[in-house]
């Protein structure tokens, strides 16, 4: 009523005194209000350690706003320190109930994500602020972007082989070709997972039927895939054919 003048004079203070009662009850919206009035500096002095503690609490009772907001704290790094892919988390749940600005935002940062660029050498360099954001909505190309990131040391991480591996196995299995072939090299090379010929074969086979590789990417897997068999076994082969069946049966039904 106070800060609407809805039947009385409108008095911002008075209405922020009667949100805060209300916050401490537990009433998300209001929670998320006095987080806000704080975050902002709104009637009170700005702190975002208490704008975080209220919107939090708001977003954890599922208030679409304050998820958002919880996620635009994250990025901005206030009130708690700067996390993308927890910002992005909270940016899904917003979209998950509704919210259409949180769809809208994740949508446009899907979109930086993919809009990598090649250098003269042929390798990829992601937009890794955006691919951090969306990993939480599972896209292939995120999830592949993550694990590069893990795997090459890059995008602000230490590398680190053994945290690229469930990143680029998320990501093969989300039918990223290139986490596909980056998978079948670590199994081949022991690299951040155990070595497995069987495992390298299979998703080898999987990647070969990509139509978005291109005639480069395709000569290369061929060449994986005569390199990977060759020291396979009957029975392996015939393991690593059924396992990429599997897999790509997975694939198809996502």
């Amino acid at each position: 009523m106070y800060d609407e003048a809805r039947g009385v004079e409108k008095d911002p203070k008075r209405a922020f005194e009667w949100y805060l009662r209300a916050a401490e009850l537990g009433h998300a919206y209001s929670q998320n209000y006095v987080g806000v009035a704080y975050k902002e500096g709104l009637v009170v002095r700005r702190d975002y350690r208490k704008a975080f503690s209220y919107i939090s609490k708001a977003a954890e009772q599922g208030e679409a706003h304050a998820q958002r907001n919880l996620g635009r704290m994250y990025i901005f790094g206030q009130g708690i320190e700067k996390n993308l892919y927890i910002a992005g988390q909270w940016y899904k749940k917003a979209a998950d109930n509704g919210l259409e600005e949180a769809k809208a935002y994740l949508k446009e940062s899907t979109k930086k994500c993919s809009e990598h660029v090649r250098p003269s050498d042929g390798s990829i360099i992601f937009n890794m602020a955006d691919c951090w954001f969306v990993a939480p909505t599972n896209d292939p190309m995120a999830l592949h972007a993550v694990g590069v990131a893990y795997l090459s040391g890059t995008g602000g991480v230490e590398q680190a082989p053994e945290k690229a591996y469930p990143w680029m196995l998320k990501a093969a299995k989300a039918g990223s070709g290139g986490a596909q072939i980056h998978l079948a090299i670590m199994y081949a090379e022991g690299n951040g997972v155990a070595r497995d010929p069987v495992e390298s074969y299979a998703w080898t086979l999987v990647v070969k039927d990509d139509e978005s590789l291109n005639e480069l990417q395709r000569k290369v897997v061929e060449v994986d895939i005569r390199h990977a068999k060759r020291n396979l076994s009957f029975l392996e082969e015939r393991k690593a054919k059924k396992k990429a069946k599997q897999y790509k049966e997975e694939i198809h039904k996502k």
